[in-house]
C-alpha cells in the first residue's frame, strides 16, 4: 500500500503489478474508529469496496499521513458538533409541550377540578360573590319574592339550594353564579309576553347552576392559578383571586358547548313539566336583532350567551323530535302576570310570608 497526497494506491498480492488507486475524495473512513483497529471505504454508492487497517502503528501512520479533517486523529464528538442545535431542538420541544399542557390539558384539568371542589367551597365562594354583587345592584325585594315563587312552582331543583335575585335595570341580561344564585334584570322579563319564555330561561340559567358551567368558565378563565392553587391547596387564596376578578368573571361568555347543553336540558326539563318547550324559541326571537340594530345595542345577555343560527336551528330540531303533550300552568301563568304588572311600592310586604330574599 503506497500513500500519496491526492490518492491511496493498492497492490493486489495476487498480482504485484496490478494495483488499484483509491482517490482521496472518495474515501470515507469509519467515524468511530479504534486505536487498533479502522476501517475505510471506497465509493460514492453501493456496494462500496472496504479495506481494514489493523494495529495501532498502521491506524497512527494513515492519520498522520493524511491532514484532512476526515482523517483527523482528535475527532470532534457528535454532541459537540450539535451542541447548539440539540440545545435549541430541547428548548424548542420543552417550549412546545408547555403550550400544548395550557392549552390542552390545562382547561381539561381545571373543568375536571371545578366538579370535584367541596360544594361547601363553591357555597361560601357564591356568597361572598353575591354579597359583594348586592352592593352594587340592589335586588327589587318584592319581585325577587315573586321570581322565587315562579321557580319554585317549576320543581327543576335537583338538590341544589338555589336563589333567585330580580333587579329593576334596563340591562337586558340574566347570569348565573356558583353556589346556586340567579340574577335575572327586568330589562329581559320586560320583553316577554308568556310564562313560557321566563321558565325557558330559567331553566337554562338553572343547567348552568346544576352543571357547574359557571365555575368552569371561571377556572378555565384564571388557568395557571387554578393550577397552582389546587397544587399547593390553597382554596381560600384561589376565593380570593376569583373575587377579585368578579366584574370581568361576569361578562365570561359560555362556550359553545355549555350552551348547547344548557339549552337541551332547559328542552327536556320543560317538556317533562308539560310546558311548551317553544318558548324558548321565543326568547330566542326576543333576544336577537331582526331589525339589523348595532353592533352596541346587542343585549348583554348575547355577548354571554352566544346566540348563533346554528344553536337556533338545534333548538328547533330538538323540539321538532319531541311530541309529549304540553298543557297550560295557570299558577306560572298568574305568577308571570302578577310579575310583570306589580307595582313593588305599593305591594303588601305582609303577603310575601316574611320569605327571605
Amino acid at each position: 500500500m503506497d500513500l500519496q497526497p491526492d490518492k491511496l494506491e493498492i497492490e493486489i498480492l495476487d498480482d504485484p503489478k496490478e494495483k488499484v488507486q483509491w482517490k482521496l475524495s472518495q474515501i470515507n473512513p469509519d467515524l468511530n474508529p479504534q486505536n487498533d483497529r479502522w476501517i475505510i471505504s471506497f465509493g460514492t454508492k453501493d456496494p462500496r469496496e472496504y479495506l481494514e487497517f489493523t494495529g495501532e502503528n498502521n491506524v497512527m501512520q494513515l492519520r498522520s499521513f493524511y491532514q484532512s479533517e476526515k482523517f483527523a486523529c482528535e475527532r470532534t464528538p457528535f454532541y459537540k458538533k450539535w451542541k447548539w442545535t440539540g440545545l435549541l431542538i430541547i428548548g424548542s420541544a420543552f417550549v412546545a409541550f408547555i403550550a400544548s399542557v395550557y392549552l390542552f390539558a390545562l382547561p381539561h384539568f381545571v373543568k375536571v377540578m371545578a366538579s370535584k371542589v367541596p360544594q361547601d367551597w363553591e357555597n361560601s365562594l357564591g356568597s361572598a360573590a353575591i354579597e359583594q354583587f348586592l352592593l352594587v345592584e340592589k335586588p327589587d325585594t318584592v319581585k325577587s319574592y315573586e321570581l322565587n315563587q315562579f321557580f319554585g312552582e317549576l320543581q327543576f331543583v335537583q338538590g341544589e339550594n338555589i336563589k333567585l335575585y330580580f333587579v329593576n335595570s334596563a340591562t337586558v341580561n340574566a347570569f348565573a353564579i356558583p353556589g346556586g344564585h340567579i340574577v335575572v334584570y327586568s330589562g329581559i322579563v320586560d320583553k316577554m309576553y308568556h310564562y313560557r319564555q321566563l321558565a325557558g330561561l330559567l331553566a337554562h340559567e338553572y343547567t348552568h347552576v346544576h352543571f357547574k358551567h359557571s365555575l368552569k368558565m371561571i377556572f378555565q378563565s384564571l388557568g395557571s392559578y387554578v393550577f397552582v392553587s389546587f397544587l399547593v391547596g390553597d382554596l381560600i387564596g384561589l376565593s380570593t383571586i376569583i373575587l377579585d376578578n368578579l366584574n370581568s368573571i361576569r361578562n365570561l361568555s359560555f362556550s359553545r358547548k355549555f350552551e348547547t347543553e344548557a339549552d337541551d336540558n332547559a328542552c327536556k326539563l320543560m317538556i317533562e313539566r308539560g310546558i311548551d318547550p317553544k318558548g324558548m324559541l321565543e326568547l330566542f326571537e326576543i333576544l336577537s336583532d331582526p331589525s339589523g340594530a348595532k353592533k352596541q345595542n346587542i343585549p348583554t345577555f348575547l355577548s354571554t350567551h352566544p346566540l348563533t343560527k346554528d344553536r337556533i336551528q338545534h333548538m328547533k330540531e330538538n323540539i321538532k323530535s319531541h311530541s309529549e303533550p304540553v298543557n297550560e300552568n295557570m299558577r306560572l301563568m298568574e305568577i308571570f302576570e302578577r310579575l310583570k304588572q306589580i307595582d313593588s311600592n305599593n305591594y303588601n310586604i305582609t303577603s310575601m310570608n316574611n320569605q327571605d330574599i
